[in-house]
């Protein structure tokens, strides 16, 4: 599915520099209680990348992208 939201989180600004250091992916819930992963687009801007079905599949995609880690091979190993 590709549909899109944008959030800006309350979390601290993050500065240019520091987006590069940081996770550049995160399990979130949307305004309906739908779980994504989303995708970092800017120091403050998130956009999502893809819809979950539960809470712990989109932590687990999210920190297998964060890792460098095969998500299908992360989904099988779960």
């Amino acid at each position: 599915m590709t549909t899109s939201h944008h959030q800006q989180s309350g979390s601290p600004e993050i500065s240019p520099l520091d987006l590069s250091t940081g996770p550049q992916f995160k399990a979130a819930e949307d305004q309906r209680g739908d779980w994504w992963v989303w995708r970092r687009v800017s120091a403050k801007g998130w956009a999502t990348m893809r819809r979950c079905d539960s809470r712990d599949e989109a932590e687990r995609l999210a920190e297998a992208l964060n890792d460098g880690t095969d998500p299908e091979e992360a989904a099988r190993d779960a």
